[in-house]
Parts: C-alpha cells; sequence; structure tokens
C-alpha cells in the first residue's frame, strides 16, 4: 500500500488528496510513523497546484469543495482518508454522489461535516462576550473541531464596528476584529483584565441567574440538553 505523508496544512492537504487521487494512493497522513507494509511518499507542499485542485473540485460540485473543506476543520483522526474516500466517488458520480449514501466513504463524510456545521451553529449562541480594560470585547471557546473560519464571517457581519477577539484555547488562535479589518492569527499568553464595568456586570447577571432559579423544578438533565457540560466552562452563569 502506498501513503502519501503531508505537512498538515490546508494547502498540502490538497495537493495530497490530488496526488491520492490521481496517482492510485491509498492513505494520507500528516503524521510519519514507521510502517511495516506501507511505501511511504513524502509530499511538499504547493500552494499553486492547491489552488488549481480547489478550483478543480468547484467545479466538479460546490457540495464538494464545501465538504472539503469542513472535513479538513474536522481535525478528527484520518479525516485525511474520509476525504480521499469522499472525493473518489463525488470524481466517479458527480453531484449525484452526495445521494450515495450506502457508500461507507460518502456517508462518513456527510456525518462528519454535520456534525462541524451543528458544533459551530451551537457556538453562534453559547458564546459570551467580556469588556476588556480598552474596550475590547472578549470571548473565549475550546470546541472539538475548529470552527473559527465558520464563525468568522457571522460575528464580523453583527458586530463589525466593535473590537473583537473570539480566543480558541485549544489551539491557540482567534478571530480578531478592528472596524474595517478582520482575520484569524496564532496568539498565546492571553492575559484578561476585565473593566470595573464588565465585572459589575458578571456579579449581576450571576445573582439574576441564582435568583429567578426555582430549586423545586430544577431539572438538571433537562438543563444539560439545552446547555451541555462541554460549553459551560466559558458561559458566565455556570462559571
Amino acid at each position: 500500500m502506498k501513503k502519501i505523508i503531508y505537512d498538515g496544512s490546508y494547502f498540502g492537504y490538497l495537493n495530497a488528496l490530488e496526488k491520492a487521487l490521481k496517482e492510485n494512493f491509498g492513505e494520507i497522513s500528516s503524521k510519519e510513523e514507521e510502517e511495516l507494509f506501507a511505501e511511504c511518499f513524502n509530499l511538499e507542499t504547493d500552494a499553486k497546484k492547491a489552488g488549481a485542485f480547489a478550483n478543480e473540485i468547484r467545479k466538479l460540485s460546490a457540495e464538494a469543495f464545501k465538504k472539503t473543506q469542513l472535513l479538513y476543520l474536522s481535525e478528527t483522526p484520518c479525516f485525511e482518508n474520509t476525504a480521499l474516500g469522499y472525493l473518489k466517488n463525488a470524481y466517479k458520480y458527480g453531484p449525484a454522489a452526495e445521494n450515495n449514501l450506502a457508500d461507507k466513504g460518502v456517508s462518513r463524510a456527510d456525518k462528519l461535516c454535520k456534525k462541524v456545521l451543528y458544533e459551530s451553529h451551537r457556538f453562534k449562541g453559547f458564546i459570551r462576550f467580556s469588556e476588556l480594560e480598552g474596550g475590547i470585547m472578549f470571548a473565549k471557546i475550546a470546541p472539538e473541531h475548529n470552527i473559527l473560519p465558520l464563525l468568522k464571517s457571522h460575528f464580523r457581519t453583527r458586530f463589525g464596528r466593535l473590537n473583537f477577539v473570539i480566543y480558541d484555547e485549544k489551539r491557540n488562535r482567534a478571530i480578531i476584529n478592528r472596524p474595517g479589518h478582520c482575520e484569524i492569527m496564532e496568539i498565546s499568553d492571553v492575559k484578561l483584565r476585565f473593566s470595573e464595568n464588565e465585572k459589575r456586570t458578571r456579579e449581576l447577571w450571576k445573582n439574576f441567574f441564582k435568583t429567578i432559579e426555582i430549586k423545586e423544578r430544577k431539572k438538571p438533565k433537562l438543563q444539560k440538553s439545552f446547555v451541555p457540560l462541554k460549553y459551560r466552562r466559558n458561559i458566565t452563569e455556570f462559571e
């Protein structure tokens, strides 16, 4: 079996998919490991070829291009091979491949993409901004998938006139918005200094949340279905 090793970047991912599809490689990985029964090929990243291949997928099917991106953002183990299996069907059947859910590659890709989209949708409602000294609005998240690229447009459209940061603490990356400019950057050593107004607001909100609670009607299981535990660590009222 022939296996491609790439550098983990998005362009490298596209390069690896193209080579695997056109030269019949069986697997793709971003980790170089000792393989007894595999012939490994270390692939150099070429951004120009990656762009051309992305356009090729887009012409094949807009849905195929979207899912190829979402699978990369999923960051689940072996997502590259899920994408490879899916694209083999897309190249064979075109847009009709989306209906071929009996195929494991198409079915797995469809389920994984839905998980990424669902998580990004949930975070649009669960993100809590806090005001820092200097007036910057700051939010911290720890999603399972790399959803910052999916959140960027949503929050830029709604809060584009504000200085805000949405920080992914698992990946040390953040959406940083200034009026007229928004980008995703690598950041580290985050130190928060809440404004005095924010400190008062947080205490008021926590007290309000406790006050409206009716202990006799408390239903933890129902509450968890609305706000799962994995979201709570960065939600003010649950701190």
